[in-house]
């Protein structure tokens, strides 16, 4: 059984992240020990797992919470939840193609750097044009 620091060492996230999480219910399997601490058990850092995904893809904490509570459910909602990860995968897939959009033009920007540099030219690109 895993204690929230252990938890969140585990996963990179933050204790307070992982309490907070809990305080929402986005961890439903929880466990508590004789002192009233939270325990996770090896199988419930899947569903923390899942839980990290979905808010770093950009899905709302209440719609994580739905997820959750259809997981909670049982295999009658699958069929729900798929639709549910394949939703957010296309998501994903939008949010990298947006970023790789950016990386292109910060390597532009670097190209251009590293060539204005060679060359001894005025950064004609200047966001600050100085007069």
């Amino acid at each position: 059984m895993y204690t929230i620091k252990e938890v969140a060492a585990e996963v990179g996230e933050s204790e307070h992240t992982i309490r907070y999480y809990c305080k929402k219910g986005l961890f439903p399997f929880l466990t508590r020990d004789k002192n009233n601490v939270r325990k996770f058990s090896k199988e419930d850092l899947v569903g923390v797992r899942i839980v990290l995904c979905l808010r770093d893809t950009g899905m709302p904490l209440s719609e994580i919470q739905h997820y959750m509570e259809l997981c909670a459910q049982g295999a009658s909602t699958l069929t729900e939840r798929l639709k549910i990860i394949r939703q957010q995968k296309e998501n994903a897939y939008r949010q990298m193609a947006e970023f790789q959009k950016k990386i292109d033009h910060l390597e532009w920007k670097e190209r251009h750097y590293m060539e204005l540099i060679q060359t001894g030219a005025e950064d004609d690109c200047n966001p600050i044009q100085h007069k």
